[in-house]
């Protein structure tokens, strides 16, 4: 079985002087994991991180371990902690989206040329995305 951990946090990076810090926190988890089996998935919004890793039990453990003592975020809260029968990140390391990749996922599907039905549905779900930012004050 793989353990699979999602957690949010805090940032308590100060944008954009210290922008560089997220990818140094990506290039080091891309090679780490390499090495000890672990794959996942990072985003971060300039204000939150979201993480998802999996892999063996004992590595995640000793990344958890790391992950609570990195003074880049605060306010850990583990959402989903599990044992899972098969990686949900398999080939990435790490896989990375900022707030730039998110916007322009959302954005991409509504570009002149694209199909009328997709546009349709990704025009909804732009919405639904514009609707749930603004509930939280971000808009």
């Amino acid at each position: 079985m793989i353990r699979s951990i999602l957690y949010v946090s805090r940032s308590t990076l100060v944008m954009p002087a210290e922008e560089s810090r997220v990818q140094d926190i990506v290039d080091w988890s891309r090679g780490w994991n390499a090495e000890v089996g672990i794959t996942g998935a990072l985003m971060f919004t300039e204000k939150h991180f979201a993480q998802v890793i999996e892999g063996p039990l004992a590595p995640i453990a000793e990344l958890m371990g790391k992950i609570r003592v990195d003074p880049r975020h605060t306010g850990i809260d583990v959402i989903l902690d599990r044992l899972i029968p098969a990686r949900q990140f398999a080939g990435w390391t790490m896989a990375y989206s900022g707030p730039e990749d998110f916007v322009e996922a959302q954005l991409a599907p509504l570009a002149a040329g694209r199909p009328p039905e997709g546009r349709n549905t990704a025009a909804h779900a732009l919405i639904a995305v514009m609707q749930g930012l603004s509930r939280l004050g971000a808009a």
